[in-house]
């Protein structure tokens, strides 16, 4: 498969058809809601732009649950009430998936070695019957979906939902299945890199293609951040369980100190009963679910603000601070400068005094 996902980007739309994506109205809302309501959906608002995701019909409220598709020739039309997304997945946030997918899930394989899974969106979310995953070459903007659907649940002919006016809308799409599973793709994508695609799935079998994903999943936790900035953070962490902290996330620690909270892991949000109104979906009104995990602990929490303070830095640095659970009595914390020329710095921060070290 060619490494330039360019041509793949500018349709990838084209893969699941939706409308506008009302940002602002979610931005009023965020507005109105808590600081950290607002940190969280500023963060969906983001990822939901950029996916493409939403509601092709009027849906009538528990009338079902994820995702419908249907096939027509080479023609595709999709519905959405609810889905659920983490962003900068993990190898076990893409093998949780996988393992609750109603078929076995073949996932792409053959891609270049710089390219990064950015997003994965399941529904519905607990035994999801479509599984989209939204890539990232590095070092560019070229983006590629693939949308992976069980065969068993796609419907064909007319698009129907009970109950409700406006049906989905079927737009060209490109296609095939591998065993059970049939895969979406923008209508132009290259047929011989598409040949390529769909040869290497079917040659492929879900433990294989999952393994070869892994290698392009995240080995930190990045909630917020740049992604040329979160891929220096992946190779530069000495282990797992690090997580990188962009201006947002570095901006809210203050007022969780305060509160005496833990800073969250705001990646994975499920969004259901997604309303239509107007047309459009109204994501506004739909109803929002965070994960109550935790990325960094009250105790890294201080140990970060004590090394930003050793360093006279603030959150408004072009920087973003990659943190490491403690080690030997310490705790690690990097400030990462958004020019890859300028130097890494790192600080030792011992767990029970505080006390900051610079390291080499």
């Amino acid at each position: 498969m060619q490494s330039d996902f360019s041509a793949t980007a500018r349709t990838a739309r084209a893969a699941i058809p939706v409308p506008g994506f009302p940002v602002e109205r979610i931005r009023a809302r965020a507005h109105a809601a808590t600081t950290q309501a607002r940190t969280r959906l500023a963060a969906l608002v983001t990822a939901l732009v950029l996916a493409g995701v939403g509601v092709q019909a009027g849906l009538a409220e528990k009338l079902f649950h994820g995702v419908r598709v249907w096939l027509s020739g080479e023609k595709a039309a999709v519905a959405v009430d609810s889905f659920a997304m983490v962003s900068f997945p993990t190898p076990d946030d893409l093998r949780a998936v996988v393992a609750h997918a109603t078929f076995p899930v073949v996932l792409p394989v053959g891609l270049p070695p710089q390219t990064r899974v950015l997003r994965v969106f399941a529904a519905p979310a607990g035994r999801p019957t479509y599984v989209m995953l939204e890539y990232l070459k590095t070092g560019s903007a070229s983006q590629a979906s693939f949308s992976l659907v069980d065969t068993n649940a796609l419907g064909t002919g007319t698009p129907s939902i009970p109950g409700v006016a406006v049906t989905p809308e079927f737009r060209p799409v490109a296609r095939w299945t591998v065993g059970g599973e049939t895969v979406l793709v923008p209508p132009k994508y290259d047929e011989g890199r598409g040949g390529r695609m769909q040869a290497a799935m079917r040659e492929s079998t879900p433990a294989q293609s999952l393994a070869q994903n892994e290698a392009h999943a995240w080995r930190i936790t990045v909630i917020g951040g740049r992604i040329d900035v979160a891929v220096r953070a992946d190779r530069l962490a000495a282990g797992s369980r690090a997580v990188l902290l962009d201006s947002g996330h570095l901006r809210w620690i203050p007022q969780l100190l305060k509160q005496r909270r833990p800073m969250p892991d705001g990646r994975f949000v499920e969004v259901t009963h997604v309303p239509y109104a107007h047309g459009e979906p109204d994501y506004r009104h739909a109803t929002l679910h965070f994960r109550r995990t935790v990325a960094v602990p009250l105790g890294g929490l201080r140990a970060i603000e004590a090394a930003m303070r050793a360093a006279h830095t603030t959150a408004e640095c072009r920087c973003e601070v990659l943190f490491e659970p403690a080690s030997a009595g310490t705790y690690s914390v990097s400030t990462i400068p958004f020019s890859a020329s300028d130097a890494v710095r790192r600080y030792a921060v011992d767990v029970r005094s505080l006390a900051v070290t610079p390291q080499r």
